[in-house]
């Protein structure tokens, strides 16, 4: 799961500018999870290219 620019403004609409700013910090954040268990976390530096 990710945020991109849309569901960022789609959050703020719904949740309010506030929230947004708060939680902003945690956006670039990233958990990696197989078979129920957390494989690693961490925070992205670069951009995710998406096909």
């Amino acid at each position: 799961m990710y945020f991109n620019k849309q569901s960022k403004r789609t959050l703020e609409r719904d949740a309010g500018k506030r929230v947004v700013d708060l939680l902003g910090q945690y956006f670039d954040a990233y958990l990696v999870v197989e078979d129920e268990k957390v494989i690693t976390v961490g925070h992205r530096y670069k951009r995710v290219r998406r096909a």
